[in-house]
């Protein structure tokens, strides 16, 4: 597999810079960053990354929210080796191994699978890490939230994201229930600098 594409829809630029910081920073190989900003009405994820996919050339699409922060070293090339062992359309950080609908997190315990790291209100400066369930290097899941998602170029040529969801919720889910192929790794930290993991 060759390099990622990483494709946001960007809302705040300042976080959009920060998120692209530390991708840079954090990975092994070249990154092709394709962008749209999205100033204007409601955010339009689905409309947005289906054009940007359009222009990557890459074996990989990171599709990801511009308030995430990427922690990793070596993320690109986990998720490529991830990918070349694992028969998965998407993987993701966090997610469900059961959805019987509302948001990701609503499944809950026992059958959310992921960890994010977020700063604790009050303590600036310290990270902590919350893990949602013990899980392997890769768990299959039923969907995944889709502040960042690992797709296959191959399956998204296929299966574009459905524009009638035209909002920030809900076209990540519908996303992963075009597919039984999705996966959580634990290899991948990543955090939020805006809103909350799972939201």
């Amino acid at each position: 597999m060759n390099s990622v594409s990483l494709i946001t829809r960007v809302r705040y630029e300042e976080l959009y810079s920060r998120m692209k910081k530390s991708a840079n920073e954090t990975s092994n190989g070249d990154i092709h960053f394709l962008w749209e900003q999205d100033m204007v009405g409601l955010p339009q994820c689905a409309k947005t990354y289906n054009y940007l996919a359009g222009l990557a050339n890459d074996d990989v699409l990171c599709f990801v929210h511009d308030d995430i922060e990427f922690m990793s070293d070596g993320w690109d090339t986990i998720i490529k080796k991830l990918f070349s062992i694992h028969d998965m359309d998407i993987i993701g950080v966090v997610g469900s191994k059961r959805y019987d609908g509302g948001r990701v997190i609503d499944a809950g315990i026992p059958y959310l699978v992921g960890q994010y790291a977020f700063e604790p209100p009050g303590n600036k400066g310290t990270t902590c890490v919350k893990m949602l369930s013990r899980y392997d290097q890769m768990t299959k899941v039923r969907v995944i939230d889709g502040m960042i998602m690992f797709v296959r170029s191959s399956f998204h040529k296929t299966h574009p994201f459905d524009i009638t969801f035209d909002e920030l919720f809900f076209y990540d889910i519908d996303y992963c229930l075009q597919t039984d192929k999705v996966g959580v790794t634990g290899d991948v930290l990543f955090t939020t600098v805006g809103a909350s993991a799972g939201d």
